[in-house]
């Protein structure tokens, strides 16, 4: 048996955890352009970004990259080339800053596909995922077989030292099912999963939890825990809060195109069609932005009909969504990212005239949805790539 590496064929939804949350309130954002990371401090009353430092990496950034900060270590996932993946450990400065020598270099099989990051900060689970090659659904000869593990890593908080225990906390036997690791939840009890079948056109997507032992991080059993069916000829998409689920759909088979949301249960709550409010009949732009921020108390949704991001609160007593007057501007941003406690925006625009990329940087008042300042740009090279939001030391 052959395992090769899986590429997705949807769209992988946002993780619900960007980075480890801390008590600072130091404002970092990390930024991969090409073979650099530069790092910006992030002032959190007027979202002025302050350029620190940038630091050389060897990955590819051709290939995918992901990184990762957590009790003042920052690690970066990613390639050299085709077959040889790595983890690279940096100690940072006191300011946020990566340290030119990683305290670690470790090889990882190149299956590793993401990572997730416990809120404790030490332990972390590695999804890996492959095809098997010279096998195929049965009903859909063009889709191999998937394979995927989630292997439970341990985290030394104080040296950054990461190591794979080998042990398999939740192991998806060969199927035509793809299957990722949507995150983990804001207090790190509970990883979602989700499953994304190819040979049927019923309940297509499905999403289950895990029970989380915070000591050991072991995994309990599998939770079935919401599915919805993608359609044929349409596009649906789902995004899970701490507090509710909510599901945006194009005319999914016999549902009204619109958004649904789900109490945590998950029971539906109320559908926000035209008559509720005009976004949700207006065009959505699939599959990003429409996540909900850290707090789980606004959903932010990308109207491709007015080119904006319109942020609506989820009102839990009334059973519908309310606009707080708030948006901001964005013909198609290809990310929202919040910090970890929720006070920054960053939305990554596409492209710019002048052969640039945009993030520009929000003050977010949780307490109103309302935006506190108006937004702060930063050009970057089209060479920029992944983006981290971090609370600093």
């Amino acid at each position: 048996m052959i395992i090769q590496r899986a590429f997705a064929l949807v769209t992988l939804l946002p993780l619900l955890i960007w980075s480890v949350p801390s008590q600072a309130s130091t404002q970092l954002l990390y930024v991969q352009e090409g073979h650099n990371l530069v790092t910006y401090v992030v002032n959190p009353t007027t979202a002025e970004a302050t350029k620190l430092g940038t630091l050389y990496i060897k990955t590819s950034p051709n290939l995918p990259i992901q990184i990762f900060y957590s009790h003042s270590f920052l690690y970066i996932l990613g390639f050299t080339s085709a077959n040889r993946e790595y983890f690279w450990v940096h100690a940072t400065t006191p300011q946020g800053v990566p340290t030119p020598n990683p305290v670690q270099i470790l090889a990882v099989r190149p299956s590793l596909t993401q990572f997730l990051f416990h809120p404790n900060g030490t332990f972390g689970y590695a999804m890996y995922s492959g095809l098997i090659a010279g096998r195929h659904c049965s009903t859909s000869p063009g889709f191999a077989y998937y394979v995927s593990d989630v292997v439970l890593y341990t985290i030394n908080p104080k040296t950054g030292i990461l190591t794979n225990t080998a042990k398999r906390v939740a192991n998806f036997p060969a199927s035509c099912s793809q299957t990722t690791a949507y995150g983990l939840n804001s207090t790190g009890s509970k990883l979602y999963i989700q499953t994304y079948n190819n040979e049927t056109d019923n309940n297509d997507n499905s999403f289950s939890y895990y029970s989380v032992n915070a000591r050991t991080g072991l995994l309990g059993p599998a939770v079935p825990y919401f599915s919805f069916d993608s359609g044929m000829n349409a596009f649906a998409t789902t995004v899970i809060g701490n507090k509710s689920v909510a599901m945006w759909n194009n005319g999914t088979d016999t549902l009204s195109p619109g958004i649904y949301v789900y109490s945590n249960a998950p029971k539906l709550l109320f559908f926000c069609g035209a008559s509720m409010l005009q976004v949700c009949s207006d065009t959505l732009n699939y599959p990003v932005p429409f996540q909900y921020d850290p707090s789980g108390q606004y959903l932010f949704i990308n109207d491709s009909t007015i080119n904006s991001v319109i942020i609506a609160a989820v009102d839990f007593t009334n059973k519908r969504l309310t606009e707080t007057g708030d948006s901001f501007p964005s013909v198609n941003p290809s990310t929202v990212s919040f910090s970890p406690d929720g006070t920054l925006i960053y939305a990554v625009d596409n492209f710019n005239s002048n052969g640039t990329q945009t993030v520009t940087i929000y003050v977010f008042d949780a307490s109103t949805g309302r935006l506190a300042t108006s937004g702060k740009a930063v050009d970057f090279p089209l060479s920029v790539g992944t983006i981290l939001p971090a609370n600093g030391p």
